[in-house]
Formats: structure tokens, C-alpha cells, sequence
């Protein structure tokens, strides 16, 4: 009975969700670059931080799960803006370095090989090649006309807006999206 017990409770902090707020929670930068948390009397050296809704409210729902192969997750940011400044500032920077994804605005070519597309693109980072699997899950319609690229390295790549490319450039890609 005991084992079946502490499976129940297990199960149900699993499944509670902890709100982080500047009142239970503090977080800071370590000398290495990353993000510490303190929070229920508990020093986490190093968190991941990962947006739970990050093309339709990215500043939202942010979950905070220690930095190891579980990830258990610790708890939930539920507004970002409901935080100081410095604080906003050090977790918006993780999250541009997580959520990294060059816009792309030409499509110069794409080519298909070996069950591959590599494409040829102007992002407005710069050019840049990337190839994804064809056939797989590499690319994410978010709308209509905005699209995701997954490249085979798990870089993401934007197309804001399909329908503002020229019609060279889009039947360059059609057959990938």
C-alpha cells in the first residue's frame, strides 16, 4: 500500500502546477552565462526556460524545469511582464538565445538530394543555407502564409509571410511546404 501511495503523490506533483512569482522566486545570472533560480527554499544552479505557447504568446506561460536529462519542471512564469526589469531582462535574454530563428526575406534556390531540400535564403541575419528532411516534420505551418523551418540540425528558420515572396521565389518552395 505504501508503494501505491507514494506513486499517488508522486503523480500529483507531477501534475500541480507551481505559479513563479516575484514574491516566491528568484532568479539570476551565474558567471557562466546562464540563469539560476531560488524558489521553496531550493538553489537551482542552472534552469531551462521554454516558452509553452512560443509563436502565439511567447512573453506568457513560460515553463522553468531543471537543467538535467528529466527536466522536471519546477514551475510556470504566468506573465513575464508581471516581473522587474532586470529580471524580464535576464529571461528574455535566454529566451532569444533558445528561440533563435532568422526571418527568412529571399529565397535565392532550393535544391532536392538524396532525400534532402537545401535551400539558399536571405534571412535578415544574412544568407544562409540549410538543408531539412523532405517528407518529415521539418516544416510547421503557423498560418496561412507563415511557415517554419526545421533544418536538420533543429535551427529554426521563419517565412513570415509566403505570400509576399515573388512568384519565382514561391514556386521555388511550394513543393517543400
Amino acid at each position: 500500500m505504501a508503494a501505491a501511495q507514494e506513486m499517488e503523490r508522486r503523480a500529483d506533483e507531477m501534475t500541480t502546477v507551481h505559479l513563479l512569482t516575484a514574491e516566491n522566486a528568484l532568479f539570476a545570472a551565474t558567471p557562466g552565462g546562464f540563469v539560476s533560480l531560488d524558489h521553496g527554499g531550493e538553489h537551482y544552479d542552472r534552469v531551462a526556460l521554454i516558452r509553452m505557447f512560443p509563436f502565439t504568446d511567447p512573453d506568457c506561460y513560460i515553463s522553468v524545469r531543471e537543467w538535467d536529462e528529466r527536466g522536471r519542471e519546477i514551475g510556470i512564469i504566468e506573465r513575464l511582464s508581471d516581473w522587474d526589469a532586470e529580471t524580464v531582462s535576464l529571461i528574455d535574454g535566454q529566451m532569444r538565445l533558445r528561440y533563435f530563428t532568422p526571418k527568412i526575406t529571399a529565397v535565392h534556390s532550393v535544391k532536392a538530394k538524396y532525400g534532402f531540400a537545401n535551400f539558399d535564403v536571405e534571412t535578415d541575419c544574412g544568407r544562409v543555407k540549410f538543408s531539412i528532411r523532405n517528407g518529415g516534420d521539418a516544416v510547421a505551418h503557423l498560418s496561412e502564409n507563415r511557415i517554419i523551418f526545421t533544418d536538420v540540425s533543429g535551427n529554426r528558420f521563419e517565412l513570415p509571410d509566403f505570400s509576399r515572396l515573388s512568384a519565382a521565389e514561391q514556386k521555388k518552395i511550394d513543393v517543400y511546404i
